[in-house]
């Protein structure tokens, strides 16, 4: 992420300036050269904006929806993983609604 105005904080800096070709960016290019870093922290130092003025900073981001607890569908045998009963209960009244529909 950038932070505006501080491109030694910013971890997209980070990323294209690491030594770690597990973190570098780009992952599957050649390292960006000394002025294409440069023209990138001058870039975060002024305040980056994309077209149509969207900003990107930490405030910026914000998830639409709030974590909640679902209620979970009761376990059955060997379906005790919570992702799984979600699935399983969604796929079983799925295919009530096939088989009342005629299909």
């Amino acid at each position: 992420m950038a932070v505006p105005g501080r491109s030694a904080d910013s971890g997209i800096i980070d990323r294209v300036t690491n030594d770690d070709p597990d973190v570098r960016m780009p992952a599957e290019a050649p390292p960006l050269s000394e002025p294409e870093i440069d023209a990138l922290r001058r870039w975060i130092e002024r305040g980056p904006s994309l077209a149509g003025r969207i900003l990107v900073s930490p405030r910026s981001l914000s998830t639409p929806l709030k974590p909640r607890r679902p209620d979970l569908p009761s376990a059955e045998a060997g379906i005790d993983n919570p992702i799984d009963r979600i699935v399983f209960a969604y796929l079983e009244k799925a295919r009530h609604r096939a088989a009342r529909a005629g299909g």
